[in-house]
């Protein structure tokens, strides 16, 4: 094993590491316990199961397969796995469930896809050879900001564009992931201090009934630290510009 391959296993396992440690100590904060969940129950997804990602599902025969995540402009363009109780699963593992030190792009195991949460994460690594989250760190150029401020995140239920409000570099003692709140006053102020640490300001405003979308990657730069990139669900397809919104459409089939 050369030294660099040796160096970068260590680095992968204290990501792993890390985000397990993290997520344990952000749950037992209690910003997600049973108590939050009973205080704001989000709403139950509306539309049935689109056939769409018969295909996708079958490609790697998994039926935890969710959704699908596209930044427009770039190469991230990925199924999105979901396991009901470890986010590590699939940071481990490909979407056929062998080990990989790649992994998937994953949903929080506390988001469902049959909900409307307000807060929808999604993790992925940041891997040297340009893949999976690797694209993150591009937004640290506020001209790669400026020019890729949409993210398509569809699920098996529905089909949305979400409009980036903010990207910011963190340590893992912010908790940037959570899912539930205590009330619809605790997610706005929740999304008022991501966009409060971003790197670069909008003009988006995070209104009550708001759905938000958080990306997050580790830097590869510091221990613990993490670049999230967070956005705003698009409410009014109208609003969506329409090459964004054909690829929206066809996101699912587009896939190879």
């Amino acid at each position: 094993m050369t030294r660099q391959n040796a160096t970068f296993i260590l680095r992968m396992a204290f990501c792993l590491a890390a985000l397990a440690l993290f997520a344990l100590a952000a749950r037992q904060m209690g910003q997600s316990g049973d108590a939050a969940k009973a205080a704001t129950p989000p709403q139950k997804a509306k539309w049935r199961y689109r056939e769409e990602f018969d295909r996708l599902r079958g490609m790697y025969n998994n039926d935890d397969i969710v959704g699908v995540v596209k930044i427009p402009g770039t190469v991230v363009h990925y199924p999105v796995a979901h396991h009901p109780e470890s986010n590590e699963y699939y940071l481990e593992r490909n979407l056929y469930k062998n080990k990989s030190s790649a992994g998937s792009i994953c949903l929080d195991y506390e988001n469902s896809v049959e909900r409307h949460d307000p807060s929808t994460v999604l993790y992925g690594h940041q891997m040297s050879s340009n893949s999976m989250f690797h694209t993150l760190s591009y937004y640290t150029k506020k001209s790669f900001f400026d020019e890729h401020r949409y993210v398509i995140f569809n699920t098996v239920y529905e089909k949305n564009v979400w409009e980036v409000f903010a990207f910011f570099k963190t340590d893992t003692s912010y908790n940037y992931i959570r899912v539930f709140f205590r009330s619809e006053r605790d997610f706005l102020g929740f999304a008022a201090e991501m966009k409060s640490k971003s790197l670069y300001g909008t003009d988006i405003e995070i209104r009550e009934g708001d759905r938000i979308l958080i990306l997050s990657t580790c830097t590869n730069v510091e221990r613990d630290t993490r670049y999230v990139l967070a956005a705003r669900m698009v409410k009014n397809k109208g609003d969506i510009p329409g090459d964004i919104a054909k690829q929206m459409e066809n996101a699912e089939g587009d896939y190879r």
